[in-house]
C-alpha cells in the first residue's frame, strides 16, 4: 500500500488563510501540511510491491527522532505520518509515541501488522488521529501478497482494535493484476472489519516493485477499477488514492476532493537516515537536504526548487486538462507512468458540467479570474459531525449485509447487534423502523402493504441510498415471488407502479442532496489548488476559451449537480441492454415519462407490453460474453418491472442457469450479472431448507454476489 494519510490528497489543511494566500502566490506552502517519516525500512513481511524495501539503512536514533518531532511541533505541521517499512517493527516505538505526546504532535500511522501489548499501551495514552492498515484481499490472497501466513488475521484484528480507539481507520488495498479479481470479496471484508474508509492504491515501480510489470494493471483493468470504485461509493467511503493521479470525468465519482499532488509543495518524506525527499521514494538524488546538517524548516523553505518551478512539457504542454491534472502523481512521473488519460477520457461526455469538472474551472468564471464566487452562490458545507449523523442508517444497513457473510471475524457484530445498535441510535426514525422490520424477514404478502411501508420509511431525516436499494429489493422480491404479471390485479399494478415511481424520485432527490456537497469542491476548488502550472502567467488561451464556453453554458450549483448526475444514472452498473425487433410497440416508463423502448432497462423502468397482435410476441435479446445470447418473451398486455424481466429470464431459460454457464457468464469478476439474482435466491432457499443450515450464514458463492447485487 502506498502511504495513506488523514488528508488523503495531502492538500487539505487546517492551516490559516494567510498560508493559503502564500500558497496561491508561490505554488507551495509556507509549512508542509504533511510530513511523513519512514521510521524504519525494516519489515518482517516481504511484499512484492513494496515501495520502501529495506536497503540496509540504519534507523534514526531515538534522540534524532525526538529532534525531528520537536521541529515538526515548532513548525506547526498539520499531520505527522509514521510509515515505513513497518513502523511497528521499531522496538522503541512506545518511546517515540511518548515524545509525540510530550510535544502535542498530531500523528497518523500506516501499518500492516498488529501492535504488541507494550505498543498498544503507549498508543492508548496518545492515540493517532488516523490509521491505515493494509488489506489486499481475502485471507489466502492477502497472505500470499504479504509473503507470510497469518498476516490477514493480524490485519483484521489490528483494524478492529484501532477502530475502538481512533476516529478514522482506513483499510488500504494495493490493486494489482493479481488481486483485482478479488475486489468484491475485499469490499465485504473491509465493511466487516470496522474500517471507516477504504483506499485503493496502484503499484508504483519503486523499490521492490521496480521492473514488476506483471503487477501493473492493464488499461481495461484500470477502467474496471474506476467503475468498481464509483459503484461502491454510494455505499461506503471508497477513494482512489494518489497513484492514479487525475481521473478526469471520474474525479467526483471516485474522490471527495479534486486530485492534488503535494509532493515537495504541501508535503515531504523524511527517510531513516535523515534525507528529506518529496514523496515516498528511497532515491536520495531527489533529496532537498539532510536533517543531520540542516533543520527541517530550512530544508523546506529552500529545497525542491526544481519541482516547484516545473512547467508543463511534452504532451502536458498542450493538454486541456493540465490545470486539473497537475502532471499527475510525482512518483509515477519519475518513471514516465503518470498519464492515465486514455483510461478516463470520455470525449462524448464533455457536456458543460463535465467540462467544468474535467478542466477544474471552479465556480462560474473561475477559470478566467482568480475571484471567489459571490457570497450568495456559496453554500455552507455540511460538517463532518453533521454528515456522520446523516449516515447512521446507511452504515447500519451496510453493517447488516456484512454481518451475514460467512467466516466474519467479529462474531459480536452479528445481525442482532447491528439492529440493536440502530434501535438505540435512531429509536423514532421511520427509515430505521422499516429496515428493522425488513431485517426480521417477515414481509407482507400484499404489495399494497409493502408500498405503504416504503412510503412511511422515506419520511426519514436520514439520507441513505442503501435504504433506497432496500426498498427496491422489497418490491423486486415481491415481483420474483408473487403472482406473475398476467395474473396481477389492477390494484396490484397500480401499487407497484406508484411505489416504483416514489423510489425513483426519492433516489434522485437524495442523490442530488448528497452529491451536491461532494461536487462542490470540484466546482469551487480554491484557486491555489487549480493553479499548478499556471503561475503568474495565468491560464492558457485554450483554457480561457473553454472557461468562457462553460461559463455561458452552466450556472453552477444545483444545475451542474443535476446535469452531472443525469450523466451518471443511479444504479448504472445494474442496467441491462437488449435488442428487439423493429416496430414492436414496446414502450417504457422512465422518470415519469413514457418513451419508446430504447434498448436499455434500468432498475426503476416499467415496460409497457402491447396487447397481442399478429406475429411473434415481443422478445428481448440480451447478449453475454463470447457471443452468447438469451431471449426473454414478454407476456402481452402487461406492465413489467425490472424484477419481472429477471423472473421471466429465469423461468424461460433453465439451461442458462446450469452451473457452467451460470458461473462463467453471470458471476463476473468484479460484479455479478443481475440475471443471477433469481437463481442465487433459489439456491439460498435450497440451502436454508436443510435443518442443519437454517441458522448458518449462506456460502460465500451465494452471499457475496447477492450482497453486491443488493448493494448497488
Amino acid at each position: 500500500m502506498g502511504s495513506h494519510s488523514r488528508t488523503q490528497r495531502h492538500g487539505r489543511s487546517g492551516q490559516s488563510a494567510a498560508d493559503d494566500a502564500f500558497f496561491a502566490e508561490h505554488g507551495w506552502g509556507r509549512v508542509p501540511r504533511l510530513v511523513q517519516w519512514m521510521t524504519t525500512l525494516r519489515c518482517p513481511l516481504s511484499c512484492e510491491h513494496c515501495l520502501a524495501a529495506d536497503d540496509g539503512s540504519d534507523d534514526m536514533p531515538l534522540s534524532d527522532a525526538a529532534g525531528l518531532i520537536e521541529q515538526v511541533a515548532e513548525m506547526g505541521v498539520d499531520e505527522f505520518l509514521l510509515t515505513g517499512g513497518e513502523p511497528l517493527a521499531r522496538a522503541d516505538l512506545p518511546e517515540i509515541i511518548g515524545v509525540l505526546r510530550a510535544n502535542g504532535v498530531r500523528w497518523s500511522l500506516n501499518t500492516a501488522m498488529r501492535p504488541d501489548r507494550r505498543t498498544r499501551a503507549a498508543i492508548e495514552q496518545w492515540p493517532p488521529g488516523f490509521v491505515a492498515v493494509s488489506i489486499d484481499g481475502p485471507e489466502a490472497v492477502h497472505d500470499a501478497f504479504r509473503g507470510r501466513r497469518g498476516t490477514f488475521r493480524d490485519a483484521m484484528e489490528s483494524i478492529a482494535w484501532f477502530a475502538e480507539l481512533v476516529p478514522a481507520v482506513a483499510a488500504g488495498t494495493t490493486v494489482t493484476a493479481r488481486n483485482i479479481e478479488h475486489l468484491p470479496q475485499t469490499f465485504g471484508l473491509v465493511m466487516e472489519s470496522g474500517a471507516t474508509q477504504w483506499g485503493l492504491h496502484l503499484t508504483v515501480p519503486e523499490g521492490r516493485a521496480a521492473g514488476r510489470n506483471d503487477l501493473l494493471l492493464s488499461r481495461p483493468q484500470l477502467r474496471r477499477l474506476l467503475r468498481f470504485a464509483a459503484s461502491k461509493r454510494n455505499l461506503f467511503p471508497v477513494t482512489m488514492a494518489d497513484e492514479i493521479g487525475y481521473c478526469g470525468f471520474w474525479e467526483p465519482l471516485v474522490r471527495d476532493e479534486p486530485f492534488f499532488c503535494g509532493a515537495g509543495r504541501a508535503g515531504c518524506v523524511v527517510l531513516p537516515d535523515g534525507e528529506v525527499v518529496p514523496c515516498t521514494t528511497l532515491d536520495r538524488t531527489t533529496s532537498a537536504g539532510n536533517l543531520r546538517r540542516r533543520p527541517l524548516r530550512h530544508i523546506w523553505e529552500t529545497g525542491f526548487g526544481e519541482l516547484r518551478a516545473r512547467q508543463p512539457d511534452g504532451q502536458c504542454r498542450s493538454c486541456r486538462y493540465a490545470v486539473a491534472c497537475q502532471g499527475g502523481c510525482w512518483l509515477q512521473r519519475r518513471h514516465g507512468t503518470q498519464c492515465f488519460r486514455t483510461v478516463w477520457h470520455v470525449p462524448a461526455a464533455l457536456t458543460a458540467a463535465g467540462l467544468a469538472v474535467c478542466i477544474g474551472l471552479g465556480a462560474p468564471g473561475a477559470a478566467v479570474a482568480d475571484e471567489p464566487p459571490p457570497a450568495a452562490e456559496q453554500r455552507e458545507p455540511m460538517s463532518d459531525e453533521e454528515a456522520a449523523k446523516m449516515q447512521v442508517l446507511q452504515r447500519s444497513i451496510i453493517r447488516w449485509y456484512a454481518s451475514q457473510f460467512p467466516g466474519r471475524i467479529h462474531r459480536d457484530a452479528g445481525p442482532d447487534r447491528v439492529l440493536a445498535d440502530l434501535r438505540e441510535a435512531l429509536p423514532e426514525d421511520p427509515g430505521a423502523a422499516y429496515f428493522i422490520e425488513f431485517a426480521k424477514g417477515d414481509r407482507p404478502d400484499e404489495i399494497a402493504d409493502r408500498a405503504k411501508g416504503i412510503e412511511a420509511a422515506f419520511k426519514t431525516e436520514q439520507r441513505s441510498l442503501c435504504l433506497v436499494g432496500l426498498a427496491w429489493r422489497d418490491l423486486t422480491e415481491w415481483c420474483l415471488d408473487g403472482p406473475p404479471p398476467p395474473e396481477r390485479t389492477d390494484a396490484e399494478r397500480r401499487a407497484l407502479r406508484e411505489s416504483t415511481a416514489l423510489i425513483a424520485e426519492t433516489a434522485e432527490t437524495w442523490r442530488t442532496e448528497i452529491f451536491a456537497d461532494k461536487l462542490d469542491p470540484f466546482l469551487r476548488r480554491p484557486v491555489q489548488y487549480r493553479h499548478f502550472f499556471m503561475s503568474k502567467a495565468g491560464p492558457t488561451p485554450l483554457q480561457r476559451a473553454e472557461g468562457e464556453v462553460a461559463k455561458a453554458r452552466w450556472g453552477g450549483g444545483r444545475d451542474v449537480t443535476e446535469q452531472f448526475l443525469a450523466e451518471h444514472p443511479y444504479a448504472e452498473p445494474m442496467k441491462l441492454e437488449y435488442t428487439l425487433a423493429e416496430e414492436t410497440g414496446l414502450r417504457c416508463i422512465r422518470g415519469g415519462e413514457t418513451i419508446d423502448a430504447d434498448g436499455v432497462l434500468r432498475v426503476f423502468d416499467l415496460l409497457l407490453v402491447p396487447e397481442a397482435g399478429p406475429g411473434e410476441p415481443v422478445t428481448l435479446t440480451f447478449a453475454f460474453a463470447g457471443g452468447h445470447t438469451m431471449e426473454v418473451r414478454l407476456p402481452a398486455g402487461t406492465e413489467l418491472t425490472y424484477g419481472d424481466v429477471l423472473r421471466l429470464a429465469h423461468e424461460q431459460n433453465p439451461r442458462r442457469y446450469e452451473d457452467g454457464f451460470f458461473w462463467r457468464q453471470m458471476i463476473h469478476i468484479l460484479r455479478p450479472s443481475p440475471f443471477a439474482l433469481p437463481e442465487l435466491r433459489r439456491r439460498a432457499r435450497e440451502f436454508r431448507a436443510t435443518p442443519e443450515n437454517a441458522d448458518k450464514p449462506l456460502p460465500s458463492g451465494i452471499s457475496w454476489p447477492l450482497a453486491q447485487l443488493y448493494l448497488f
